[in-house]
Order: structure tokens, then C-alpha cells, then sequence
């Protein structure tokens, strides 16, 4: 078997394959005269074009990364650890104004709809830290604390009604009363 160098055959004649020789070429504008630059095209994929329609969309609902980590009330250095990412990448997406990845924002998302169908559910739970259960307890309780508080507020305004109603009630009865004696005396006489 020969172990020369390969060869391939393109269907070139033998003056055409010594005008592509390029062991006398110093440079590479010597070997490709005609080249043109290749530079990264301006056009965008369709799916890139949709990605980031999709990230305006999410960031309309969510807003801005910095607005989302302070309402999922997490650390820089814990929502990094929830998104997977650097440190150096939140900061860049957030102090630079670099943008943030689709996949990020989508994420992003997905934890505020939880938050908002489970509220108990903290993105604590998926960091799988012990302090999620006290965190999650905590939120439950504070949760628990409010509702009670908006009962309390209601049956105050019940109360304010039924004590009108009560003391209504007792106005009238006293009126009733009140003609009752007088209609007694009255017919005495």
C-alpha cells in the first residue's frame, strides 16, 4: 500500500493542477488573489429572530433581571446558583446590559409562574438547601398571617354593620316601647 501523500482527482488537466501549486506561495494573497473577506453575515436565522421576540415578550410580563431576582427574593450569588450560570455572567447581563440568553429569561418565567400558582414554593426548593424548608414555612406562615389579618378586616366590617343594625333594632324597639306606655297611659284616662 502506498503511503504517499492523497491525491484527488477533480477532473483537471496537467497544466491546470501545476497552476494550483502552492509550494512556491508566500503568502496566502499569492495562493487565493481573488479571495474576498469572509465576514459573519448581518442576517439573522428566522429561529434567532424568534428568540429574541420570544425574550421581549417574556421581558414584558417578567421585566428586567434584576426586577425578577429581587421579586423571587433571591441573592445575586443565589439566583446564579438556581440559573446555573457564573457569577461574572449576571454581572454582565445586568451591569453592562449585555443580554441574557432566551433559555434565561424562559427559566426566569417558568420560576414566576410557579411562584404565583404555589406560593409556598420557593425557588429555595429547587437550590436544595435545608433553609428552603424554613424559608418555605416562613413564607407559608407569613401567607397565613395575611389571610387571617383580611378575616379580621372583614368581620370588623360585619361587625360595624351588625352593630348599626343591632342598634337600630334597639332604637326602634325603645320607639315601639315608648308608644306602647304612652298608648296605656293614653286609653287609662
Amino acid at each position: 500500500m502506498d503511503n504517499g501523500p492523497i491525491s484527488l482527482d477533480l477532473g483537471l488537466t496537467k497544466k491546470e493542477r501545476q497552476a494550483f501549486s502552492f509550494e512556491d506561495a508566500k503568502s496566502s494573497d499569492e495562493i487565493f488573489p481573488n479571495k474576498q473577506t469572509l465576514e459573519p453575515p448581518d442576517k439573522k436565522t428566522s429561529n434567532k429572530l424568534y428568540y429574541e421576540a420570544q425574550v421581549q415578550v417574556i421581558r414584558g410580563q417578567i421585566g428586567e433581571l434584576e426586577n425578577v431576582r429581587t421579586t423571587l427574593g433571591l441573592s445575586a450569588r443565589k439566583i446564579c446558583q438556581l440559573l446555573m450560570v457564573d457569577p461574572s455572567a449576571w454581572n454582565r447581563w445586568t451591569k453592562r446590559g449585555d443580554t441574557a440568553p432566551p433559555h434565561i429569561y424562559r427559566t426566569l418565567q417558568f420560576y414566576m409562574i410557579i411562584q404565583d400558582k404555589i406560593p409556598g414554593l420557593t425557588p429555595y426548593y429547587f437550590l436544595g438547601r435545608e433553609s428552603a424548608n424554613r424559608i418555605v414555612d416562613d413564607r407559608i406562615s407569613s401567607e397565613r398571617y395575611e389571610n387571617i389579618q383580611r378575616q379580621v378586616q372583614t368581620l370588623k366590617k360585619y361587625l360595624k354593620i351588625l352593630s348599626g343594625v343591632f342598634i337600630g333594632f334597639i332604637f326602634l324597639a325603645a320607639i315601639t316601647l315608648y308608644f306602647f306606655i304612652a298608648a296605656k297611659y293614653y286609653f287609662r284616662q
